[in-house]
């Protein structure tokens, strides 16, 4: 493969997520915490801002921890 084609590849990858982690910041209004902020939201809490930590819902699924199962088993 060409070094041209593969520099072009790599720059169209750095771009695209650059262009995920921008639009996650200006979804959650330029807040510093956006990547807690979004990483609790995908694990089913809510976010609480003026504590700022994320509040964990008990009706909400918690995957079992893999280091913790190998225990059980």
């Amino acid at each position: 493969m060409p070094i041209k084609a593969i520099f072009i590849l790599a720059i169209t990858a750095a771009l695209l997520a650059g262009g995920y982690f921008f639009s996650l910041w200006a979804i959650h209004g330029f807040d510093p915490d956006f990547l807690l902020i979004n990483k609790c939201i995908e694990s089913g809490g809510r976010w609480n801002d003026e504590r700022r930590e994320c509040e964990r819902l008990p009706a909400v699924y918690q995957p079992v921890n893999p280091e913790i199962q190998q225990l059980i088993n």
